[in-house]
């Protein structure tokens, strides 16, 4: 058996805990469905997905990990709420005054582009590869 047949059940078993992180309990599916998570359930690419993230969100784990913030929180449940400011205050529990500082201090750390379209979408997936893959590797 090739590299790739042999690690199937542990591509499976990755895929399954991503779709248990992603709410999906209730059905069956294979790895095609979910590829674009591959880099998360393929152990063998996990060089790439820290790769990724770390070009991404870099600045704002650092600050995080310096500063015992959290950013990229801040950062993820933006973009959960579509840029809304009042409902991302909400679901962070925080005045929407300090939302704003956190915004301006994530724009100091990436650069004022970080909500144009393009970035955005990268810095999107990043942050939830990140999620998905803190919830795979476990506490720790």
């Amino acid at each position: 058996m090739d590299e790739s047949t042999t690690s199937l059940p542990a591509l499976a078993a990755r895929c399954l805990d991503v779709m248990r992180s992603l709410g999906k309990t209730d059905r069956g599916a294979t790895t095609r469905r979910y590829a674009m998570y591959g880099l998360v359930f393929d152990p063998r690419r996990a060089q790439e997905l820290e790769g990724f993230v770390t070009d991404s969100l870099g600045p704002l784990l650092d600050y995080d990990r310096r500063r015992s913030t959290d950013l990229v929180s801040t950062v993820a449940a933006y973009f959960a709420h579509s840029g809304n400011l009042s409902r991302t205050a909400h679901a962070l529990h925080v005045h929407t005054n300090t939302l704003l500082k956190r915004l301006d201090r994530i724009t100091a750390l990436l650069g004022d582009d970080w909500r144009s379209a393009d970035s955005a979408l990268g810095l999107h997936l990043a942050v939830r590869l990140h999620q998905l893959r803190a919830v795979l590797d476990g506490p720790g």
